[in-house]
């Protein structure tokens, strides 16, 4: 054998062994999934309150008795059989509070709220409820059932959760207290797992590190099944389609355009009917990508094209035939063939910059490993008055409610001339210092509208909206009034607790200069001569 083709087939497989044992795979696409499914399983059981007692209570048609005897007749194990009928033998009373318990387990999975075990509470739930009668389910909900059962052996809440919010912040506290006691060491580690690894004993280093592999390759193998679930699907859809003769024909979405069962829309329905020979190509179209999509699925340039074809496909299903769960619940299992850059892209368009890190688990290294630490961005800076009470606490009330990806820096930290400004324009109103050197410095509600431009939803909107005339006239005048009258508001914070909370950040961007309020402090220092950002 060739000796080079040998050492680049042993290096091929030690780089997929690497990454398949020290990096989540997909993680934002599971993500998606846990929030698209608890989603639609909290929507689905508030559809269904009405009618929750008829469908799944004692006194269902599907009665305890036959549910009991479906699953002994369905050979199920003591474990699973018990599982499986656990809501049969519920009370009225009982059953209720398992429906509200079912609800509040989605919701705490959609919020991400201590994930490892809520999706175990989840996938007990609805696996629990829909075999509650499981003649009444549809190809939907198996889908769902299934998907509950894989959440289970991911980290699904790596990003976009509460927990990843509540990492973050411990991260950033751990960082901000290491600064603050000026342990360097303690601020260059990249998480307090590695530092509890570091000083731990080496067979706890080792333990720690052989579950960390042990979480990850099997979040990266439920992923591999949760591909590979959706892939049989489609696949197996396909070529039953093949063998009917109605699609062999191209008359198959004729026939199901006309069917009483699924007419939302009866006379969109007749209009597209009418037009056969487009809908003859529709039906073949989709025939070959979804009996091609377990091979289209490997190649990058058909891939999307596929799944754009199969979008399209779920949403007039959803519209056509009045079936949106189950068109919802496919397009929420086809997020994941997306990559993660994508998703990414996606959380900072919708959540804002600063608020999809925050709802993120931190960076990764370049391994792909989180570190739980924040990546260091250059952000905009908007200086503010640290002798006005108001307008330090609006500051604490625009971090905390808006969560801007903005610096803020009381103007007696800075040094004025350096950036252009003097001291009675920063007692007039607040100042916008964008990031790129040649952007003008904007004034008063101009400068909040660019904080909340960069700042979570809704906030972004408005924003938006008060750069607008002529709202942006009103925006102006309310804030010259408040300007003018800010020192009769109320507010207390002192600005040296802004300050501080800005330092952390700062201290690694450089120096700010010192001005005349602070030149003795020997405090941290921020430059803002980033050029990463325009205005």
């Amino acid at each position: 054998m060739n000796p080079g083709l040998l050492s680049r087939a042993l290096w091929w497989f030690g780089d997929r062994y690497e990454t398949v044992t020290t990096r989540l795979i997909a993680a934002r696409g599971l993500a998606v999934l846990r929030i698209g499914y608890g989603t639609l399983w909290v929507l689905f059981l508030l559809r269904e309150w009405g009618e929750r007692e008829a469908m799944w209570g004692p006194d269902a048609t599907w009665s305890p008795a036959l549910d009991r005897a479906y699953a002994t007749g369905s050979g199920w194990s003591g474990l699973l059989r018990a599982w499986f009928t656990a809501v049969a033998g519920l009370t009225s009373a009982e059953f209720d509070l398992f429906y509200i318990a079912a609800i509040a387990v989605g919701v705490a999975f959609v919020l991400g709220w201590h994930t490892r075990i809520v999706s175990i509470l989840f996938a007990f739930v609805v696996v629990a409820l829909e075999n509650r009668a499981p003649l009444l389910t549809d190809g939907g909900d198996n889908v769902l059932t299934l998907m509950s059962v894989y959440l289970v052996f991911t980290a699904c809440g790596t990003h976009w959760s509460l927990d990843a919010r509540r990492r973050g912040l411990r991260a950033n506290a751990q960082a901000r207290a290491a600064l603050l006691a000026g342990d360097l060491a303690a601020q260059s580690s990249d998480s307090a797992l590695d530092r509890a690894v570091e000083y731990a004993p080496d067979w706890r280093a080792e333990l720690a590190e052989a579950r960390r592999r042990m979480a990850i390759v099997a979040h990266n193998g439920a992923v591999l099944v949760i591909a590979a679930q959706i892939c049989v699907i489609y696949g197996t859809a396909g070529f039953l389609k093949v063998q009917g003769s109605m699609w062999q024909n191209g008359s198959a979405l004729s026939y199901v355009l006309r069917l009483n069962w699924f007419h939302p829309w009866p006379g969109l329905s007749a209009w597209l009917a009418g037009h056969a020979i487009a809908i003859a190509i529709a039906g073949y179209v989709t025939v070959f990508v979804q009996a091609g999509f377990p091979f289209i699925v490997f190649s990058p340039r058909l891939k999307y094209p596929a799944l754009a074809v199969l979008v399209l496909m779920h949403v007039s299903i959803a519209v056509l035939l009045a079936l949106p769960f189950f068109s919802a619940i496919m397009l929420v299992g086809d997020a994941i063939f997306l990559p993660d850059r994508f998703w990414a892209a996606v959380g900072r368009r919708l959540l804002g910059p600063a608020y999809a890190q925050s709802m993120s688990a931190g960076e990764t290294n370049a391994d792909g490993i989180s570190t739980g630490r924040q990546p260091a961005a250059v952000r905009p800076t908007l200086v503010f008055d640290g002798d006005c009470g108001f307008c330090t606490a609006s500051v604490h009330i625009l971090e905390s409610w808006c969560r801007p990806d903005v610096r803020f820096v009381p103007w007696q930290m800075l040094d004025l001339a350096a950036h252009g400004l003097t001291e009675q324009q920063v007692s007039k109103a607040v100042q916008w210092l964008p990031v790129a050197a040649d952007a003008p410095i904007r004034s008063g509600a101009a400068a909040v509208a660019r904080v909340l431009l960069r700042s979570r939803w809704p906030w972004r909107p408005i924003g938006a909206l008060m750069l607008v005339p002529p709202i942006s006239w009103l925006a102006a005048g309310a804030y010259h009034l408040i300007s003018v009258n800010r020192y009769r508001l109320p507010g207390s914070t002192p600005a040296c607790a802004v300050a501080r909370e800005n330092a952390v950040s700062a201290q690694r961007l450089g120096d700010l200069g010192g001005g005349a309020h602070d030149a003795g402090s020997g405090a941290g220092r921020i430059e803002l001569a980033e050029r990463d950002h325009a205005d």
